[in-house]
């Protein structure tokens, strides 16, 4: 993990750690990106920057530090998984000569698809992992 190194970012990587137990697929992912704290953001969220190939973790300071640590392994998790499920590459989308927006073909707001990606996540995150999000909502 490339980072200024913090407290959030200490605790990132041992959330991290913890995740082991259930696949060392988190660890290997974060041994390869740049941790940021951002507190222009809400919550946490992933930027690929094909400016310098890098993937980048950002995440809220005020967020992490209200989350308790099954909500942040979730987290963690779910930010991974869109860099697995390449939503990145697969949420591009294009503004139309209407002002409207197009993705693959479709005019389907980018918050539609955020949501639907989402959904996916946080469903294989749950069934396939066994880390519940029942217990929390983030707004």
């Amino acid at each position: 993990m490339s980072y200024q190194r913090t407290d959030v970012v200490r605790d990132i990587e041992r959330i991290v750690e913890s995740l082991e137990d259930k696949t060392n697929i988190f660890k290997l992912f974060f041994s390869q990106i740049v941790v940021v704290e951002d507190p222009t953001i809400n919550t946490m969220c992933v930027d690929i920057s094909t400016i310098v190939s890098t993937i980048i973790v950002k995440v809220a300071p005020k967020f992490w530090c209200g989350l308790n640590d099954a909500e942040k392994q979730f987290a963690i998790a779910h930010e991974c998984m869109h860099v697995i499920m390449m939503h990145g590459a697969r949420r591009t989308v294009y503004e139309t000569k209407s002002g409207g927006y197009c993705w693959n073909y479709r005019n389907i707001p980018p918050e539609i698809i955020n949501v639907a990606m989402d959904l996916a996540i946080n469903q294989y995150i749950h069934t396939s992992m066994g880390i519940s999000r029942d217990k929390f909502v983030w707004q």
